[in-house]
């Protein structure tokens, strides 16, 4: 992700910022702003309104995707909004009893089994849509785990590395 988003898919409001509320970008130059007034059903995550933003990956065991996100919200409780992500299991990134985030955080979810499908985040208003909240998303990154053929030509550079040390040492030698 360079702050384009490209590949990702948005149902609801959201929009592509270079600055938002005091924040400016956590890595490049632009960011998600996802805003749960927006009318979109999210009650399949617990929520009224909101905006969810997706994107299909295959991930393999021991892949991890990282992100930073921020919460921003006036809203108050009773009327908890909240921000979460979703992979293989739901994960709540921050609701307005934790309040707005002081800054960027980090989130990393290490894939424990092979994944295929969609990975969703989602900020929702909960139990009225008066006072909207809003997640901020940059920096979402896959890193692969290295496949054990990488391990293995490494070893055998390595090998082959100190073979020709111990033949140049035994030349200098004799």
């Amino acid at each position: 992700e360079s702050g384009s988003f490209n590949g990702f898919t948005l149902q609801g409001q959201g929009s592509i910022e270079s600055s938002f509320a005091g924040f400016s970008a956590a890595e490049g130059q632009r960011f998600a702003v996802l805003n749960s007034d927006s009318g979109v059903s999210t009650a399949q995550y617990g929520g009224t309104t909101g905006a969810i933003l997706s994107k299909s990956y295959n991930l393999a065991a021991g892949d991890k995707l990282s992100f930073t996100f921020a919460f921003n919200t006036n809203d108050y409780l009773p009327y908890n909004d909240f921000a979460l992500f979703f992979g293989n299991q739901r994960a709540d990134l921050a609701s307005v009893g934790t309040g707005n985030s002081p800054g960027w955080q980090t989130f990393e979810w290490t894939v424990d089994q092979q994944f295929s499908g969609e990975v969703v985040w989602v900020v929702s208003n909960q139990l009225d849509n008066g006072v909207p909240s809003r997640l901020l998303l940059d920096a979402v990154t896959i890193t692969p785990v290295p496949e054990p053929e990488t391990y293995a030509m490494m070893l055998a550079g390595l090998v082959g590395l100190g073979f020709v040390a111990r033949r140049k040492h035994a030349q200098k030698v004799g």
